[in-house]
């Protein structure tokens, strides 16, 4: 500026840059704001003046002072913003204006495009910055939710029960215990054979000697799942499934009842079996995704509830009275097992309990299928050969079946026997079992306190039960959906140590549970135990859970005759033996080679 008061030549000043400047390029003049085209007027009224619209933008201020008088801006700065001012409002007159050079006189005008471009650079360098970042924060957020996905639970907090053919109600979703109470217990009514559908006492026999008429009924048996996230499923999977078949199942609740199978004759609730299994780490935790395999653990999943009362001497009369007069026992007991007969006879007659004894079916002994079969114990067109072939594929991983078909077609050779003496209730006692000292007093308050109506059979020693507790010593048995029906919802429900058969139904439940069992495509039904619990949605069929301690009735120590005769019966690729003859070459399960071809 002071080159240009005395005539020396253009020098570019320190504060601008390169170029031409711009249209909407703008140059501070003592705090206000000029554009292109556009200037100062210096005199009483300093206004900015729009050089190509001819108008006066702006208020008016003091020559001396700018609005920037009050304010920290020096008087060198206010100056010299004054006398950029006075330069760009010589650009309409060609007298006043300078004598510039033209490659260096635009350059005083450049430094407005240079600070946009700079403000433009910065401000896209620090949106870019914050992308990044914001990139960068929700890619890490993103990582640490799958990998944490199974210990911060974000798909459900609750454990997911699936309800289906549900008669009424809305969706049956409700979650809560006394919803489902609302939902599910009641008198209703069904047409049709009283096993299909359950929950119905239309035909059967109410006399207070043989139920609590007060007893609610579960109008039919809801289907219940342990819905997991996939995470957990897959998890559980590489834990607990080492096989190279694949199958679809819940591994997760395999590895609950892994521990159940471990502890038979312990008295552990579901609750416990699970916190055991997320201790081995093949289950989910419980405060993570809870399961219990009786709904309404509360009622009956507890050992307290096992121990007996203190029966006055009236009911304890009373409870013999009732017994003799309603109650018929008898014991499976296989020919070779004298040393059982004796022990279990023994107890009995310790407790005042007559008994009848019923020889078991041993199928090592020839011609015992043949037998069975014309009996009516096992179904006449029942292909052994076929379903042990069919057990010892990779899918099922069974083995022999020669015991688990003896034990069958023991336990329908008794019922059997029941339908025809007629007693109102049956007992069927295996001969490993050991009766409670009050076992008479206890099932007469069961049957007359707690048993609803619409029972058909009871099992009063269920291990690793699955249902809904009903009552303090009772639940109502259901199939286990986490089981596929290919394996006949097999590992809940074991124990066929002491049942309770109620008569008058006994020929129809018998029917469709031999139905179940002689199915030559699921020798896994075979098990009867396990059979009659994948029908328990067709079958009034309650239990006493094993957890209760010490209950109506315990196992012996001795061995299973069952798993003894089926162990012996593996085969090998060469020969194998059993406890008759040698055998060279058999079929799966044969005594002898051709035993099953007439099957």
């Amino acid at each position: 500026q002071a080159r240009l008061s005395r005539g020396l030549p253009w020098a570019v000043p320190p504060w601008s840059g390169a170029g031409r400047m711009p249209t909407s390029s703008r140059v501070m003049t003592g705090g206000a704001t000029a554009t292109s085209r556009s200037a100062v007027v210096s005199g009483p009224e300093t206004r900015r003046v729009n050089l190509d619209r001819g108008t006066v933008r702006g208020p008016p201020f003091s020559d001396a002072s700018g609005p920037g008088s009050d304010s920290n801006v020096s008087s060198e700065k206010s100056l010299d913003s004054m006398e950029r001012a006075k330069l760009l409002g010589y650009a309409g007159d060609p007298e006043r204006t300078p004598d510039i050079p033209e490659d260096t006189g635009p350059a005083r005008f450049t430094r407005g495009k240079n600070a946009t471009e700079v403000q433009k650079a910065s401000s896209a360098t620090v949106r870019l910055r914050y992308c990044c970042l914001f990139i960068l924060v929700g890619g890490a957020l993103t990582l640490a939710v799958i990998l944490a996905a199974p210990t911060l639970h974000l798909w459900s907090r609750a454990p997911h029960i699936k309800w289906e053919g549900v008669p009424f109600g809305n969706s049956g979703h409700r979650g809560r215990d006394d919803d489902r109470d609302s939902q599910f217990f009641g008198s209703g009514q069904s047409l049709g054979n009283p096993l299909e559908p359950v929950g119905t006492v239309k035909g059967l026999n109410t006399d207070s000697e043989l139920c609590n008429v007060t007893a609610p009924v579960l109008r039919r048996i809801p289907v219940r799942e342990w819905n997991l996230t996939p995470v957990w499923r897959r998890a559980c999977e590489e834990k607990n499934h080492k096989r190279a078949v694949t199958q679809e199942r819940n591994w997760c609740w395999i590895g609950v009842k892994r521990q159940c199978h471990w502890n038979l004759k312990n008295h552990y609730s579901w609750s416990e079996l699970q916190h055991m299994a997320a201790k081995a780490g093949s289950a989910p935790p419980v405060s993570l995704e809870p399961f219990n395999g009786l709904e309404h653990p509360h009622v009956c999943d507890r050992p307290e509830l096992g121990r007996s009362r203190n029966w006055t001497p009236a009911e304890n009369a009373s409870a013999k009275e009732w017994f003799k007069r309603n109650i018929r026992v008898y014991v499976l007991n296989l020919p070779s097992d004298r040393e059982r007969w004796q022990m279990i006879a023994a107890r009995l007659m310790e407790l005042e309990i007559e008994a009848t004894r019923i020889d078991g079916v041993d199928m090592r002994i020839p011609g015992a299928l043949w037998t069975a079969k014309r009996k009516g114990w096992v179904a006449e067109d029942f292909n052994f050969t076929r379903s042990q072939h069919v057990a010892y594929s990779p899918r099922m991983e069974m083995g022999s079946i020669l015991g688990t078909l003896g034990c069958a077609a023991a336990h329908f050779k008794v019922q059997t026997k029941i339908i025809a003496d007629g007693p109102p209730l049956a007992i069927v006692l295996e001969d490993d079992s050991w009766l409670s000292d009050d076992f008479v007093p206890r099932v007469w308050s069961l049957v007359r306190e707690e048993m609803p109506c619409d029972w058909h059979v009871t099992a009063l020693y269920s291990r690793c039960p699955y249902g809904i507790c009903v009552s303090p010593r009772l639940a109502r048995i259901q199939p286990d959906a986490n089981e596929p029906e290919w394996r006949c919802r097999q590992g809940v429900n074991w124990g066929m140590h002491a049942i309770l058969y109620r008569r008058e139904t006994l020929a129809k439940v018998q029917e469709l549970w031999k139905r179940t069992v002689f199915r030559e495509d699921r020798p896994r039904c075979m098990d009867v135990d396990v059979a009659l619990a994948s029908i328990s949605d067709r079958v009034s069929y309650y239990a006493v859970p094993n957890v209760q301690d010490p209950g109506f009735v315990k196992e012996t120590n001795h061995r299973s005759a069952r798993w003894d005769i089926n162990q012996a019966a593996i085969t090998t690729s060469t020969s194998t033996s059993t406890s008759f003859v040698y055998v060279p070459k058999v079929k799966p399960g044969e005594p002898w080679p051709g035993a099953w071809n007439f099957g």
